[in-house]
């Protein structure tokens, strides 16, 4: 798998992307930060870029569900979830996006030292991953952080190791809220599934933007930005994603623009 730690820890940037890979973003998404992408900054931009839809079939997730936790989904309460004798299910029919929670007690809280580690929360979050093949592309590699309790003059503790894994389209890593969140009590017992993913549909080709354009829309403070950025600062690494919005229909490409504290994400399309 491959690491993409600084796109991994990007917020749920505010890029409001319109109509699957027509429309551009409109002025107010902008940073309003100039940034200046150089000559010797290294992209490779072509003429062509893949837009790809994503689809909506809540009756295959219910299935997926039902297969993955060895359970029967009956009919919904009137808040849309169900709940069974030791688990609760949430599934948005708008977007495919589920939850499965178990009702069972989780192992308590314990020191730091004595949970599970980062690497063993991860471990186990993919082993279930690839056993209930929940996810059948790429992942990047998982990051694992914990839910803690206490702190100041009270012992920290921790309650959940919580493990998110985004997929890969392209060998390309999908920025934003697309993403799998499993997690896990401090013994390694699993609490919760989230999946914010969809199946992708066939791609489209749009026009992509040149590397004149990038500049310009760099130095224009195009994008969405996260980090400590000012005007004029310059960016040392760029590279090529994608980007998923939480009720987006589509997969955008998106060019992350890295300087030494700061990451820019500019809409890719022309």
């Amino acid at each position: 798998m491959k690491k993409h730690w600084t796109i991994l820890m990007l917020p749920a940037l505010l890029l409001t992307l319109a109509a699957c890979g027509v429309e551009h973003p409109t002025p107010e998404d902008g940073t309003g930060v100039s940034v200046t992408l150089g000559e010797a900054v290294r992209l490779d931009t072509p003429d062509q870029l893949t837009v790809y839809p994503l689809t909506v079939d809540a009756d295959q997730a219910k299935a997926d569900i039902e297969r993955a936790f060895g359970i029967t989904l009956g009919t919904a309460l009137s808040n849309g979830a169900y709940v069974g004798e030791d688990y609760s299910v949430t599934l948005d029919n708008q977007t495919g996006h589920w939850t499965y929670q178990t009702t069972k007690d989780p192992a308590p809280a314990v020191p730091p030292e004595e949970a599970i580690s980062d690497q063993q929360a991860i471990d186990l979050a993919t082993q279930f991953m690839t056993e209930k093949q929940l996810w059948n592309g790429e992942f990047s590699d998982g990051i694992a952080t914990d839910a803690t309790s206490g702190g100041g003059n009270t012992p920290e503790l921790v309650e959940e190791k919580i493990v998110y894994f985004y997929p890969m389209v392209d060998q390309k890593t999908v920025t934003g809220t697309f993403r799998w969140i499993l997690r896990l009590d401090p013994q390694g017992n699993l609490i919760e599934v989230d999946n914010y993913t969809a199946p992708i549909g066939k791609a489209v080709t749009v026009e992509g933007k040149s590397r004149a354009d990038l500049v310009q829309a760099a130095a224009n403070g195009e994008g969405s930005v996260s980090g400590d950025v000012s005007d004029g600062t310059e960016i040392k690494f760029a590279e090529t994603a994608y980007y998923a919005d939480p009720e987006g229909d589509c997969l955008y490409p998106v060019y992350l623009l890295r300087g030494d504290r700061f990451d820019v994400l500019i809409d890719g399309r022309k």
